[in-house]
């Protein structure tokens, strides 16, 4: 048994410190936590190192040439055990950034879940690694475990080399696999990404569902132009294409850039003030801004909740889960209560300054904070949160429909029919008078 060494504050915001005997970082955390104390830093202390024994001294014999002493090796510090260092390790670990390199989320899950079961049966992480790299369900998977997996060999921590795959692994995947190297629990880390990233896969795909009807009315509204369909039925397929061909460039621009900002996003900062401005804007409109309020809210209560079972110190998880929560408005107003947080204040009390989070989800973590079952809490607010944002979703497609209805017309079938008019009206005078010309 280990002794650790604790400080943090109760359900009163008082201060609290002292030391529990636990097997690890795991059962300590959690013994602390049935104290009714929310940690805020868990260390292990160092056993004393035993008195070296006296030993005699040597009596020194009588050689005819001092052996020159050996020529210190670069990086060594003679008279200590230390070795040369390890080129892979440390800031050596760090393998190039490849932001190309993507998977979606329910992939990720996969891949977290076979490792957890690979560590858990007694695999090695590198050689766990070297495994996924044929089993991975995509490429980019089994070319990032292959990378990882011969750093992890030569010493390298998975958490270092994970930010070096930023379309693979977020800033909160490498936090929570941090947290579990460090506390011993690396597999119920593994097991807590791949909740993660099964339920945001699952709402991915919500999303996707609610929507398709708006989708298709858009195309639906591109494709059946009365015009372009009159000047198919009397002109042929000719003129049919002539008055599709601008909108066909219209939407296609817009494709192109869309597909390009999303093959370009790892590439731009993160903290940008466009992006910033709106998505605070987002929060605002109508409809929408429930529902994008909604799901950034839910993914930063699944977040804190995964990184405070981790173990995660408060502050490190609200930073962690302002990034993974994908609103730049949300984030920094979060990010803006951190000191509260480490001063003491309640969870429930800054996330209500932000006035970003429903009193109902709030009333949740407040009951999970004075329960001590604050990461269940924050699950079971993040199913709230994700349940009326689908509700809000399946109420508004009808409007959704009928607005991008309304953007075709105006935007890409009125500008024809106007143009076409035109045309038509100029081959009634010419017709009509046709000395005009």
């Amino acid at each position: 048994m280990a002794h650790f060494r604790y400080e943090g504050f109760d359900q009163l915001g008082k201060a609290k410190r002292g030391t529990v005997e636990a097997g690890d970082q795991n059962a300590a955390l959690l013994g602390i936590r049935s104290q009714g104390v929310n940690p805020t830093r868990v260390e292990p202390i160092a056993a004393p190192l035993p008195r070296p024994r006296p030993q005699m001294q040597p009596q020194p014999v009588p050689v005819a040439a001092e052996m020159p002493a050996p020529r210190a090796l670069e990086g060594y510090i003679p008279g200590t055990s230390q070795s040369m260092p390890n080129p892979f390790t440390s800031a050596g670990a760090m393998l190039p950034t490849q932001p190309l390199l993507r998977a979606n989320s329910r992939d990720m899950a996969l891949w977290y879940r076979n490792m957890a079961s690979l560590v858990n049966a007694g695999t090695g992480m590198g050689a766990g690694l070297k495994s996924m790299a044929t089993a991975a369900p995509t490429s980019a998977l089994r070319s990032a475990s292959l990378q990882m997996g011969e750093r992890v060999m030569t010493g390298a921590q998975l958490s270092d080399l994970m930010p070096s795959f930023p379309g693979l692994f977020s800033p909160l995947a490498a936090g929570i696999a941090a947290a579990g190297e460090r506390g011993g629990f690396l597999v119920e880390s593994f097991e807590r990404l791949a909740n993660y990233s099964e339920r945001d896969y699952e709402l991915q795909t919500m999303v996707k569902r609610e929507t398709w009807y708006p989708k298709l009315v858009a195309f639906a509204s591109v494709i059946l132009n009365p015009l372009a369909a009159v000047a198919l039925f009397m002109q042929g397929f000719g003129a049919w294409l002539h008055i599709m061909l601008p909108v066909f460039l219209k939407v296609g621009f817009a494709v192109i850039i869309w597909y390009a900002f999303v093959i370009l996003q790892p590439f731009i900062p993160r903290d940008n003030p466009i992006k910033s401005v709106w998505d605070r804007v987002r929060l605002y409109v109508p409809i929408v801004g429930k529902v994008v309020r909604g799901l950034a809210t839910a993914k930063w209560c699944r977040a804190y909740g995964a990184l405070y079972g981790a173990g995660v110190g408060p502050g490190e998880a609200m930073r962690l889960s302002a990034i993974a929560c994908g609103n730049l408005a949300l984030a920094h107003d979060t990010l803006a209560q951190i000191p509260k947080i480490e001063r003491g204040a309640q969870l429930t009390e800054a996330l209500r300054a932000t006035n970003h989070f429903p009193p109902l989800a709030l009333q949740m973590l407040q009951i999970g904070e004075q329960s001590g079952d604050l990461d269940m809490s924050l699950n079971k607010a993040a199913d709230f949160l994700e349940s009326d944002a689908e509700t809000t979703i399946k109420k508004s497609v009808p409007v959704i429909g009928i607005l991008m209805l309304l953007f075709v017309a105006f935007f890409l079938v009125l500008p024809q029919l106007i143009s076409g008019y035109q045309d038509y009206g100029a081959q009634l005078d010419n017709l009509s008078n046709p000395d005009a010309k």
